[in-house]
């Protein structure tokens, strides 16, 4: 009887054993497909943005002040850690697509103090805790502010990368792109949505 009371605990123990280990399985799967699927998700979201930056700005004319007329390329720049960086090289770089009528020269800041000329500036997530500062600084230059951190209207930034679901959605601060003396196109309201 003794004998068959521990048959039966170690039996049990073994089939606790091999439960537990097909759990562990099945949930280290369900990770691995879930970071699969964000893997695959990501690019989609950055060629999203790539092509909001090229369309925003066929909507939006630049003051003279940012000598836009005159610069013979557009100043694509962005500070912070960003994958959009690469996407943005094989849009611009590998193809010769213009922004504004002119070839775009993307730079990649590393302080804020080295944003002179540039004509439209992406506030990388990883700056997330500097934004505030950032838009301090360029206040009353004429360069459109891009960002997708939290909050970044709300800090005067111009146009906000914003996510709705699996979709990426773009708002503007009207007041914030007046003020700097941009002029936007009306026809921009029906394809963003545009804060007044």
């Amino acid at each position: 009887m003794h004998k068959q009371t521990i048959g039966n605990k170690f039996s049990g123990m073994v089939h606790d054993k091999k439960v537990l280990q097909i759990a562990l399985f099945a949930f280290f799967l369900f990770i691995l497909l879930i970071s699969v699927a964000v893997y695959a998700i990501e690019p989609k979201r950055q060629a999203i943005k790539v092509v909001y930056f090229k369309s925003l700005s066929s909507y939006i004319t630049w003051p003279k002040t940012a000598g836009l007329v005159q610069a013979m390329t557009f100043e694509l720049c962005i500070i912070g850690k960003d994958s959009l960086n690469d996407y943005l090289h094989q849009a611009y770089y590998n193809t010769n697509r213009p922004i504004k009528k002119k070839p775009v020269r993307i730079r990649q800041l590393n302080r804020i103090d080295e944003v002179a000329g540039c004509h439209l500036l992406f506030i990388g997530e990883s700056e997330s805790r500097n934004v505030s500062e950032i838009l301090a600084f360029i206040k009353g230059k004429p360069i459109l502010t891009v960002g997708e951190t939290r909050g970044f209207l709300e800090k005067n930034g111009m146009i906000q990368f914003y996510m709705t679901g699996q979709k990426v959605k773009v708002k503007l601060s009207y007041p914030a792109v007046i003020d700097e003396g941009f002029i936007m196109n009306p026809g921009l309201s029906s394809v963003i949505k545009v804060i007044r």
